[in-house]
């Protein structure tokens, strides 16, 4: 057998009887001399037969061949996270490299490969391998540079798209229910998209946000000042592919009336800036009514119209109680059942007009509204009217004028009203209690008038000579803010 000249190799005889070939390392076949095309040598580095060409060294190798991988369709977020591709299939040797190769043609070198056995490996997909440029080859290299190439051996799932820009979605008020806003991604394979906060600042908020639509919605709860909501979604499909956004919205306080912190100027202003239509008690709040301080006070709604109730006596018979002219508070509502003796409570008394503690002190007024009842006939004072006279004197400042006008026929009559009065007066005075309007000798509204007279549409202080304030008495009056 030729011997192998010069080469510098170890011994060829490999054990008794046994014909071997000579062995060498890279490093040592890399320096050999004196080489001719067709010399061969055993690589102890890559455990591989080579051949000399006569101009490079050449391995004698089986070519891997690569059947499956384990699994067709990665997520983007296990490739984030750093996924062990399994790659089948047989020839694999130490060395391996295995590279990912989009529709594109683009080329991704996994930067780790762990040869399992000579029918298994695993690859880490590189972080750039994305959705866009799939599906993607797997080609795996040995050491002697055969490689095979498993093609279209996966897709990447990929994570869902955003199409509700970041940032402040909607500025709503605090009483403002219903959907707000709705929030949209799109999963770039058509896969299910789900919403889910990260945190719970929408639902601490009174807010909900549906993982199913992605609509934010609910009734928020009050703020006292303009409140940011700040926070983050996560758009998912797949159950772990996740992209999150991070949004916001404004929750401005309204003065709906409903605490002194949210008092609202008149019952005009509560309907128009809120839509509030209810009649209740709220809380109202001018610069020169109570020193700026919030007050209660009750608004009767008809319709869109709201009524704030400047005046309260439900008098009983019998008795003859000093009237209270309120200048910080309003008489509240109670009891509307004639002989009730509502005298000395929170619901007696009268606001003037006027301002510096009287109803003008919240805006224009345009209208009044006139109620009365007594137990001593049926009739019933029940009308509204936008009379001059009254008009001009409850936005007068002092409150100074009369009620000109009240009697011309041009009141609107309301419900029960079968009163002689107003048509029929024949003096028309100043204010809300005596004796603001009449026909002498007849018909009076009168609150305590001449000191002792509580009369409704009659002249009780003649009946049979008595004093004026034997029967019960029921006197309201509300005015309409433009």
């Amino acid at each position: 057998m030729p011997v192998f000249v010069g080469a510098g190799t170890s011994s060829f005889m490999k054990d008794t009887g046994g014909v071997g070939m000579s062995t060498a390392t890279t490093s040592t076949r890399n320096s050999l001399s004196g080489l001719r095309a067709g010399q061969m040598i055993f690589n102890h580095t890559t455990n591989l037969m080579e051949y000399y060409n006569g101009t490079a060294w050449v391995a004698i190798d089986t070519p891997p061949t690569v059947n499956s991988v384990g699994n067709s369709n990665i997520t983007e977020a296990e490739i984030a996270s750093g996924y062990d591709l399994e790659v089948n299939g047989s020839f694999f040797s130490t060395g391996a490299v295995v590279r990912f190769i989009g529709n594109d043609g683009t080329s991704h070198t996994s930067p780790s490969v762990t040869v399992i056995s000579a029918a298994q490996l695993t690859a880490r997909v590189h972080s750039s391998v994305s959705n866009s440029n799939e599906p993607y080859d797997v080609k795996v290299t040995n050491q002697s540079g055969l490689s095979n190439t498993l093609e279209n051996a996966f897709n990447v799932n990929a994570k869902p798209t955003w199409n509700t820009n970041a940032g402040l979605l909607a500025t709503i008020d605090d009483t403002t229910s219903g959907t707000h806003t709705t929030l949209s991604a799109s999963d770039p394979e058509g896969d299910t998209v789900t919403y889910g906060e990260t945190a719970s600042v929408l639902s601490n908020a009174g807010l909900n946000l549906n993982s199913g639509n992605g609509t934010i919605s609910g009734d928020p709860n009050n703020v006292n000042s303009s409140t940011t909501l700040s926070f983050t979604v996560n758009a998912t499909s797949s159950g772990i592919n996740t992209t999150p956004r991070s949004f916001s919205i404004i929750v401005n306080p309204v003065n709906d009336g409903s605490t002194a912190a949210r008092a609202v100027q008149n019952p005009k202003v509560l309907y128009t800036t809120t839509g509030i239509n209810q009649s209740g008690t709220y809380w109202i709040k001018a610069a020169n009514f109570n020193s700026g301080n919030a007050v209660q006070a009750y608004i009767l709604f008809d319709g869109n119209d709201g009524y704030l109730m400047c005046c309260n006596y439900l008098h009983q018979g019998g008795t003859n109680p000093n009237t209270q002219q309120r200048t910080t508070s309003f008489p509240q509502l109670g009891s509307s059942t004639l002989g009730t003796n509502e005298s000395g409570t929170q619901y007696w008394g009268h606001v003037n007009g006027g301002t510096g503690g009287g109803v003008a002190d919240f805006g224009t007024i345009d209208m009044v509204r006139w109620y009365g009842k007594t137990s001593f006939h049926s009739r019933t004072i029940h009308f509204q009217h936008n009379n001059s006279g009254t008009i001009n004197m409850v936005n007068n400042a002092s409150f100074a004028g009369n009620h000109t006008g009240l009697n011309n026929g041009g009141q609107t009559n309301l419900s029960g009203h079968n009163a002689n009065l107003p048509n029929v007066s024949n003096s028309l005075n100043n204010g809300w209690i005596g004796f603001p309007y009449y026909l002498s000798g007849n018909y009076h509204w009168a609150i305590r008038g001449g000191g002792d007279r509580w009369e409704v549409d009659d002249f009780a202080g003649a009946s049979g000579g008595s004093s004026g304030y034997q029967y019960n008495t029921h006197h309201r009056i509300w005015v309409r803010y433009s």
